[in-house]
C-alpha cells in the first residue's frame, strides 16, 4: 500500500517537561520504564528508535467503505530519515497549532 499525502504535526512538550523527562531519563534505567516515562510524557515513542517524538505523521488510508488514519510518531533525526527517504515519493503537508488542537498554518 502506497502512502500518500502525509500530514505532520509538530508534538508540544514544554520546556519543563523536556527538562524533567531527561533528568529522570537515567543511563543505566531498565528499557520498560524508559519506554513507560517517554509515554507518560509524550504520550507514545518515536516508531523507528523508541525514543522521545517530536512529530506526529498521519496518513489517509481509507476506502470506499470507511475511513481510517496510519498516525506514526518521530523524533526529529527519525522523521529526517524518513523525510530524505520519501522526499520524492510523498508531498508532506506541515500543521502547525496552537496547542488545543487548532490549526493556525499549513505548508505544503
Amino acid at each position: 500500500m502506497k502512502l500518500k499525502n502525509p500530514i505532520i504535526t509538530k508534538i508540544n512538550l514544554s520546556e519543563d517537561k523536556m527538562k524533567e523527562l531527561t533528568i529522570l531519563l537515567k543511563p543505566k534505567m531498565m528499557e520498560k520504564r524508559r519506554h513507560d516515562l517517554i509515554k507518560k510524557y509524550a504520550d507514545g515513542l518515536c516508531c523507528d528508535c523508541l525514543g522521545i517524538p517530536t512529530k506526529i505523521v498521519s496518513y489517509d488510508v481509507s476506502d470506499s467503505e470507511q475511513s481510517a488514519r496510519k498516525i506514526e510518531k518521530y523524533c526529529d533525526e527519525c522523521f529526517e530519515k524518513i523525510r530524505d527517504r520519501d522526499r520524492d515519493k510523498v508531498q508532506l503537508t506541515l500543521t502547525a497549532t496552537n496547542g488545543i488542537d487548532e490549526t493556525i498554518a499549513v505548508r505544503g
